[in-house]
């Protein structure tokens, strides 16, 4: 078991061919740490507010990460990666490194450091250890019950919120627990790659929140295509024959309303787990990378109970 490469998504397969060469392209570069690194002198400013004024969980592991080398910094005006792949990993000296992309939110100047807000930075850092430690970690952190729950929970609650919206899907509450439900296990079979247990079948009965009866999720257990779980859009195509407030969702229209509510840089996060989860814990540390202020009122208690057990564990 393994989380998914950023090519094998459906949605980062829906760039032109020609972005996603290009996007490849920089972020596979051999001489992207050595031409576009950000060395310590030029963030100083920003790495003294940090050190002095945040008290993030995820705070001392960061900083020891980065001075280890374990995650490192890139900024160019020149490089196109979208926001919506804010760090990815390198191989470097034969070592995993995990990558921040400071790009699009800084600006050189002319004495060489770099003018971007302090939270961007941290949220940026924090992202590149969250990509690096679920590489690491996979094992550790997809058998966590505390922190899959968490976490499943609010990707159902976040993906039903952006099915409400075009669907309604909360006028009939049975048919938005059966979502819930369906939505919580895809997060995890299909995201995080677990196998079909009981425990799996239990968090995503945990994602419901109208008290539906449970014999109405079992029944689901013997109909739902299991082979749907294996394909983002074989899902979305079940999830339509399953919940009759949804028979007729399409991917496109689910993923326009996810953007609209949380923003362009979450686009990978609705299928990626390394997106999902960095753009849940950016908004406990108010990074301002995407739209954090909703994501918090949604899914508040999941997303600090998911961020503490995370940055516990690694």
């Amino acid at each position: 078991m393994a989380l998914k490469k950023l090519t094998e998504l459906y949605l980062f397969n829906g760039y032109p061919n020609s972005q996603k060469t290009e996007y490849i392209k920089e972020m596979t570069d051999e001489s992207l740490l050595d031409i576009y690194r950000v060395h310590p002198d030029m963030i100083q400013i920003q790495m003294s507010t940090i050190q002095r004024r945040f008290k993030y969980a995820s705070k001392a592991k960061i900083l020891n990460a980065f001075e280890a080398g374990t995650i490192q910094l890139v900024n160019s005006e020149k490089m196109i990666i979208p926001s919506s792949i804010p760090s990815w990993l390198i191989m470097k000296n034969r070592q995993i490194v995990g990558i921040g992309n400071l790009s699009l939110y800084s600006k050189q100047t002319v004495t060489s450091e770099l003018d971007i807000d302090a939270k961007k930075l941290y949220g940026l850092m924090q992202d590149a250890l969250i990509t690096y430690s679920l590489y690491i970690n996979y094992n550790k952190l997809s058998n966590n019950v505390t922190l899959m729950k968490n976490m499943a929970q609010a990707y159902s609650r976040l993906v039903v919120r952006s099915l409400d919206r075009i669907y309604s899907l909360s006028l009939d509450k049975i048919q938005a627990d059966k979502a819930a439900y369906l939505i919580g296990k895809f997060f995890l079979l299909y995201i995080m790659d677990k196998t079909n247990t009981k425990s799996v079948q239990d968090i995503a009965k945990s994602c419901a929140i109208n008290n539906t009866p449970v014999n109405i999720f079992n029944n689901l257990e013997d109909s739902f295509d299991p082979d749907s779980f294996g394909t983002f859009e074989g899902f979305m195509e079940e999830l339509g024959k399953s919940v009759e407030s949804l028979q007729y969702i399409t991917a496109r229209a689910l993923l326009e309303s996810w953007v609209r509510l949380y923003s362009d840089s979450t686009v990978l996060a609705l299928e990626s787990a390394t997106y999902f989860f960095t753009m849940c814990f950016s908004s406990m540390v108010s990074a301002g990378l995407n739209n954090e202020t909703l994501i918090q009122n949604l899914v508040s208690r999941q997303i600090k109970a998911g961020f503490n057990e995370f940055f516990r564990l690694i």
